[in-house]
């Protein structure tokens, strides 16, 4: 079963167990602090910055690229946001994101300088076609230290599925390279809702690991915040800003390599929920 499927499997269980009660009784103010099911998805404009070395298979150092500048890769680049929450009980919070619009990107350039990646060699001022991808989703639970009719503050562990993949090629000479990685990470984060008018609030969420295994040293960070605004009992929408930053420093031997990619921009949103 693929991730995608997964994902689907998971946003159906999680509806089929919504129980029936799941709105607060009619006599209490409408509240998206009280909301048991929640769906939602995000517009955001990005612009990126993103390095990258791949050494040869014996070991042999390969050259740093910018991956914008150097390869032409477009340094900005909308991406689409779906995210699912269930809230089984006031304190505790399931989330499951999945990036619908993938972070993939390509791009043509003449090269200025000589670039050894892996075990090819592409040559200053041969045409380079290059394409990268990162795609992003995970589920995480968070528990609300802090929970009042007008806030809330939470702390959460999940895992983020995270793929990158690499291509370049050389068409006059038919040379070309593929490399990819993917993994499970755990994160740990922090999470907070204030409502601070009738239907207005802010909203944030921060997942962070920073790990050694295997000799591979990695770190990541995500980021996001906006303020909302509660049109009626079951839709909001929000305006606001969305970022991650992932390094991976590989020291395998046979298979080092450095990955380092820092996104963010301003992010539209909309949400249903009861």
């Amino acid at each position: 079963m693929n991730r995608s499927v997964a994902l689907t499997v998971l946003v159906a269980s999680l509806v089929v167990a919504l129980p029936a009660g799941a709105r607060p009784p009619a006599e209490h103010e409408d509240n998206l602090l009280d909301d048991r099911f929640e769906i939602g998805g995000a517009l955001v404009s990005t612009s990126s910055s993103t390095h990258l070395r791949v050494d040869s298979s014996a070991g042999a150092p390969g050259t740093e690229v910018d991956a914008e500048n150097d390869l032409g890769l477009a340094k900005k680049k909308t991406l689409g946001r779906l995210d699912v929450l269930f809230r089984p009980a006031s304190r505790h919070t399931i989330r499951v994101n999945y990036l619908f619009i993938p972070f993939e990107r390509s791009g043509t350039a003449v090269l200025s300088k000589d670039v050894y990646f892996k075990d090819n060699l592409y040559q200053a001022s041969e045409t380079v076609s290059s394409r990268l991808d990162v795609r992003l989703e995970g589920v995480d639970y968070s528990y609300s230290v802090v929970r009042t009719e007008q806030a809330a503050v939470g702390v959460a562990v999940g895992i983020e599925g995270m793929e990158f993949s690499a291509d370049a090629n050389v068409p006059a000479r038919l040379a070309q390279q593929h490399e990819a990685r993917s993994a499970p990470v755990p994160l740990l984060g922090l999470d907070a809702t204030y409502r601070f008018s009738k239907h207005w609030y802010a909203d944030a969420d921060w997942r962070y690991l920073k790990a050694n295994v295997s000799h591979v040293h990695g770190s990541a960070q995500l980021w996001n915040a906006e303020v909302l605004y509660r049109f009626n009992p079951t839709m909001t929408v929000g305006l606001g800003y969305s970022a991650y930053h992932v390094t991976i420093d590989s020291l395998k031997v046979g298979d080092t390599g450095y990955f380092n990619i820092a996104t963010g921009g301003p992010m539209l949103s909309a949400r249903v929920g009861f």
